[in-house]
């Protein structure tokens, strides 16, 4: 984002609440605004970074067993893969202002959590069995993965709505090349929520995720 851009950014945030202070709250809101202008991709997603010491009653944030924390946020992501976060002073405890850089504590989707908390696939339950059109290699690994993480030698030996349902809050890293096929079987099942929109956005509709790691 250069020094125009940076400007109008601001220009167009302080005509529509007052100041940059008044999108305190609203980070994902300030992200869509300048998303509408044109700017970048708003995102939302998780923020990993610190917060200072007379901001952390401010938010919820919630910490892990190992000590990492993290919170609810929203930024924009920038055609080059920077990021443009018109409200990160507000974890800083700063005065307003409108920060561009790398990613630094940025987690779009929640999928950094995802691979920190993953959860064991759910065993077979035939009598949850759901009819879906995986293609045959397709549906051979989804069964070898689900044998690994479940660590019990169970077979899935069709598709269920608990494995369904587990698939689709995977990180789209752990899917791979196959992410948008295993997407777009969910949805042709009528089980869309059960994929988060967020990675719905960069699976499914193309829109990029450079920022994101």
């Amino acid at each position: 984002m250069n020094a125009t851009q940076l400007r109008r950014a601001k220009k167009l945030l302080v005509d529509s609440k007052g100041s940059l202070e008044q999108w305190f709250g609203r980070c994902y809101q300030a992200a869509i605004c300048l998303e509408d202008a044109g700017l970048g991709t708003a995102r939302y997603g998780l923020w990993w970074g610190p917060v200072a010491r007379k901001a952390q009653l401010l938010f919820q944030i919630a910490e892990l067993d190992n000590g990492l924390s993290f919170t609810r946020h929203g930024w924009l992501e920038l055609p080059d893969g920077e990021i443009c976060d018109p409200t990160r002073w507000a974890f800083e405890g700063v005065e307003p202002y409108i920060w561009v850089g790398g990613n630094d504590h940025y987690d779009h989707g929640g999928n950094r959590l995802r691979k920190l908390v993953p959860q064991p696939a759910p065993p077979y339950e035939a009598e949850n069995y759901i009819e879906c059109d995986f293609e045959d290699d397709t549906w051979w690994w989804v069964q070898q993965l689900a044998i690994v993480d479940i660590k019990s030698g169970d077979v899935h030996t069709a598709p269920t709505l608990p494995l369904l349902f587990w698939l689709a809050n995977l990180p789209p890293e752990t899917l791979g090349t196959r992410a948008e096929e295993i997407y777009r079987v969910i949805l042709d099942a009528g089980y869309a929520a059960f994929i988060p929109i967020d990675n719905q956005e960069v699976v499914i509709r193309g829109r990029s995720n450079a920022s994101n790691s």
